[in-house]
């Protein structure tokens, strides 16, 4: 690999405590960056906006979507900033460079309807599993927490008695999250009648010190709580799976709806800036728009 590529992700994850995940992206984007450079005899440190630009028009020639566009000049605009800073480059070639606009979809979440048939099965007998899978659901719908920042809890983040939980989100930043009355519930009755059972026979505490664990003992993925809650969307006949981020979406909008301002739900989130939380009030306009054409006499034109 390229030893400036390699010392830049070294800052991020060793300084900045980016996830790996999130070095893998931006690895993948700077190869792909000093690929072009080479096929150009170019040498990263003599960019200038005029290469910049060149690279930005190479990626819309090949047809690529606006959002991986974007995703890769920001890499580079953190790329280049991290050179300026380091004193190896004057000017960050990529500052002025405009990308393509790219719409935002907006979230969708999980209704009340949906949520009452999730928490609430039928004629079920309540099985050690189901007792996990029921207070991630409750936890993720009532607490607003990433898929990862639900796995990643260990059994010291979990304050019961005062119904908090400490959470790391992203760049390894922790916060505080209060828990619903029925969240502490349905947390408690799994630690005491079924993850017991399920660390039976396992010694590593490094390993079991993790609050949710999979059916062998181990620490739960982010792809087995996906798969999780795809099961137990088909079991409960919702007729689509349901994605751990639309729960996420659920707290946050039925919130605002509620009443709740901007800048708590931002801190419940974990969202870096009030921009990031800003999408849910476009969300909760559009309810309100929905409801006032059904509701109104002259809200629609009548054909």
């Amino acid at each position: 690999m390229n030893q400036s590529i390699q010392t830049f992700l070294d800052y991020l994850i060793l300084t900045r405590k980016f996830s790996a995940l999130t070095g893998r992206s931006y690895q993948h984007d700077l190869t792909i960056y000093f690929r072009f450079l080479h096929n150009q005899s170019w040498l990263f440190d003599a960019v200038g906006v005029k290469e910049a630009r060149a690279f930005l028009a190479h990626q819309v020639r090949l047809g690529l979507k606006p959002i991986t566009i974007k995703r890769r000049v920001a890499t580079l605009k953190h790329f280049y900033q991290y050179q300026v800073n380091q004193e190896i480059m004057a000017l960050n070639p990529f500052a002025l460079v405009r990308t393509p606009k790219v719409s935002k979809p907006l979230p969708t979440g999980a209704d009340e309807a949906m949520m009452q048939e999730l928490l609430q099965p039928k004629n079920e007998a309540m099985t050690i599993l189901m007792m996990r899978d029921l207070a991630m659901v409750e936890l993720m719908y009532g607490s607003g927490l990433r898929a990862s920042e639900v796995v990643q809890l260990t059994m010291q983040d979990v304050q019961l008695p005062q119904r908090m939980l400490r959470v790391t989100g992203k760049g390894q930043k922790q916060r505080l999250i209060p828990l619903t009355k029925i969240c502490q519930a349905s947390i408690l009755r799994y630690l005491k009648d079924s993850r017991p059972i399920l660390v039976q026979g396992i010694q590593d505490f490094q390993l079991t010190n993790r609050v949710f664990l999979n059916h062998r003992g181990l620490p739960l993925t982010v792809r087995g709580l996906e798969y999780i809650l795809q099961q137990l969307s088909h079991r409960t006949g919702l007729g689509r799976h349901l994605h751990p981020h639309q729960l996420r979406h659920s707290f946050a909008t039925q919130l605002l709806d509620n009443g709740a301002d901007l800048r708590t739900i931002q801190e419940l989130l974990g969202h870096a800036t009030i921009n990031t939380t800003q999408i849910y009030t476009h969300v909760s306009k559009e309810a309100l728009q929905k409801e006032y054409r059904l509701a109104h006499p002259r809200a629609t034109i009548k054909k």
